[in-house]
């Protein structure tokens, strides 16, 4: 057996050389379904390098989400998942230097078929369940917050809501041999249906920078930004929503030239940190694992999953994406 893993890891170490050459597949397209968040411009982790052709993403996310508390101003009672199937098209401007991108959500909310597995799940890897989920029968439904005793969201269950649209420019500000570091400007406009909280009733801006670095198989991808909200549209009232700062991490192994392993983690400011709700004013941060592959020059495929590390919410998601590339090989 240890000379069969031994054996196991040189193929790889040898697979993970002879990928070095083939150029990195980026981090996992995952998005931060945070109540708060959900309909928000929340930009998710994507690579620096611009696009060299048209390309069109097709993303999936399933996420549990749980929140039972109250505060003086603040009290949500949310049991459901959360459904997102995104289309993200991108184009080059500038070949090497400029892309232009847009991205349509769409969101789907319903009881499930997570509760079981979740629970399972934290028992399997020791992370605590959050606050009156593991005496919550299976299969709920519930999706409402309060502010001062109010409704200001209040989400139908088995319904499909449209989201905010979201326009990114970006461009890149400088690239050496083995890494790039690229600017994004992003813009969101008020498409989806606030008091649902799949949008946000109002325009939306922000930017960040991206950074890839690569050595050998390895490429560490990072992005840095803010994002301001202004005023959220809710039922019946305007609420003012801090800029946030948030941003990724990841590093991707090329295990072979089309396949690559990828961590990563997310994490954020809280636009409303005086709440006095800790799930809305503490800040937020997941890890996340997957893979993507390259099928073939015209298509490639992502899995991924993640857990929230800071006990707010989304308690967990699993992610797929499929990406289309027309045309012939690369340039």
């Amino acid at each position: 057996m240890p000379r069969a893993l031994l054996s196991a890891a040189l193929l790889l170490m040898a697979a993970g050389a002879s990928a070095a050459a083939q150029e990195p597949l980026g981090p996992l397209a995952m998005r931060n379904h945070h109540p708060l968040y959900v309909g928000l411009l929340y930009p998710p982790p994507e690579a620096a390098l611009p696009a060299l052709r048209p390309s069109f993403d097709l993303a999936l996310n399933q996420t549990s989400v749980f929140v039972r508390l109250s505060s003086p101003d603040y009290a949500a009672a949310i049991d459901k998942e959360l459904t997102e199937l995104s289309l993200t098209a991108r184009a080059p401007v500038w070949e090497g230097r400029m892309e232009v991108a847009v991205d349509l959500p769409l969101y789907y909310s319903s009881p499930g078929v997570f509760d079981g597995f979740v629970r399972w799940w934290h028992r399997s890897v020791g992370a605590p369940s959050y606050a009156g989920q593991i005496e919550t029968p299976d299969n709920e439904f519930t999706d409402i917050i309060y502010h001062h005793g109010a409704v200001i969201v209040e989400g139908e269950r088995e319904k499909y809501s449209p989201g905010d649209v979201t326009l990114a420019v970006k461009v890149v500000a400088a690239r050496i041999e083995g890494a790039a570091l690229t600017v994004q400007a992003l813009a969101q406009a008020p498409t989806g249906e606030a008091r649902k909280g799949t949008g946000s009733g109002r325009w939306e801006y922000g930017g960040r920078g991206l950074l890839m670095v690569t050595d050998g198989p390895v490429t560490l991808h990072a992005g840095l930004g803010a994002v301001a909200h202004g005023a959220v549209e809710r039922i019946g009232e305007t609420i003012e929503y801090d800029p946030i700062i948030n941003g990724f991490a990841a590093a991707e192994w090329l295990v072979w030239p089309d396949f690559s392993l990828v961590v990563q983690s997310m994490f954020n400011t809280s636009p409303l940190p005086d709440a006095r709700l800790t799930t809305f004013s503490k800040e937020w941060m997941d890890v996340a694992f997957g893979a993507k592959w390259r099928v073939n020059a015209n298509f490639m495929v992502a899995l991924g999953m993640s857990e929230n590390l800071t006990q707010t919410a989304p308690d967990f998601t699993l992610h797929f994406a499929a990406t289309y590339t027309p045309g012939g090989e690369a340039p």
